[in-house]
């Protein structure tokens, strides 16, 4: 994705914050609600960075399924071309392919684990938030 805009709005009274990412033919929409028990300490900015990397999680996933695509279909090709008996695995064609192939899986790999940290990060953020709320909470409960 090198083109993309972002739209992104928050609704107060409901908490609810959406986050959109769009590359000219597809949204990628995050969302983020607060939850009924967060609403006293809850507030725009950490409901946009959820919904924001809810949205960028989705971008990511996108993009992994276009490169299993284009693994997928080096292999196929591979396959074919060496069905052939005119086929030369020295060829230069030959090795160029099995290169390609080699680069796709490497790409695939890393948004692989690029998708894992994604998913990590936005679970930790959420239970630190948690933790925090509940410790203010505990705070103004001994204050009062």
């Amino acid at each position: 994705m090198d083109n993309f805009d972002i739209d992104s709005s928050y609704n107060k009274e409901t908490g609810e914050a959406i986050y959109t990412i769009t590359d000219g033919v597809f949204n990628f929409v995050g969302r983020a609600k607060c939850h009924e028990n967060d609403k006293d300490l809850g507030n725009e900015l950490t409901g946009m960075q959820i919904a924001a990397m809810r949205a960028c999680i989705k971008t990511i996933q996108y993009e992994r399924e276009m490169a299993i695509v284009q693994v997928n279909t080096l292999k196929h090709c591979i396959s074919t071309m060496s069905m052939s008996p005119r086929y030369n695995e020295n060829s230069y064609e030959a090795k160029k392919i099995r290169r390609e192939l080699y680069l796709a899986e490497n790409d695939l790999k890393a948004i692989r684990d690029n998708l894992t940290a994604a998913r990590q990060f936005l679970k930790k953020y959420i239970d630190d938030k948690d933790a925090a709320y509940k410790h203010i909470r505990k705070l103004r409960a001994k204050n009062n």
